[in-house]
């Protein structure tokens, strides 16, 4: 199964586990699900793009947490350029992380998530 499916079912596990109770006495659980999933990165870099999406972002929580699968999918080379949900502040983060990560990463990952933001106007 692809991660960002394992990853988008797991949320939705948690989310129907807890149904009747405040989101903030199981935020926490989501951390550990996407760190089980999105193994591209070490978990202190996979720690960090959680937290800047989720933790650090306008989006609501739960509109954050399922955002994220749109970051399994650039990873996984699946990328929807036409729904592009991130925004230029996004972008440069993810630049950042891969020009970071380039040891840890492909080279066919790192030209593909590079197209993707040429295609999109954030590289020039």
């Amino acid at each position: 199964m692809e991660s960002s499916k394992l990853y988008s079912k797991n949320v939705s596990k948690i989310f129907k586990k807890y149904h009747d109770k405040p989101v903030e006495e199981y935020q926490d659980e989501f951390l550990q699900v996407f760190l089980e999933a999105f193994r591209y990165l070490p978990e202190d870099s996979a720690s960090e793009i959680y937290s800047r999406f989720v933790t650090y972002t306008d989006r609501d929580f739960k509109d954050a947490l399922y955002n994220l699968i749109n970051v399994f999918e650039l990873f996984e080379e699946n990328y929807d350029i036409d729904k592009d949900p991130f925004n230029e502040e996004e972008w440069e983060y993810i630049k950042l992380i891969v020009n970071e990560s380039s040891d840890e990463l492909g080279l066919d990952l790192i030209k593909y998530i590079m197209q993707v933001m040429l295609d999109l106007n954030y590289l020039s």
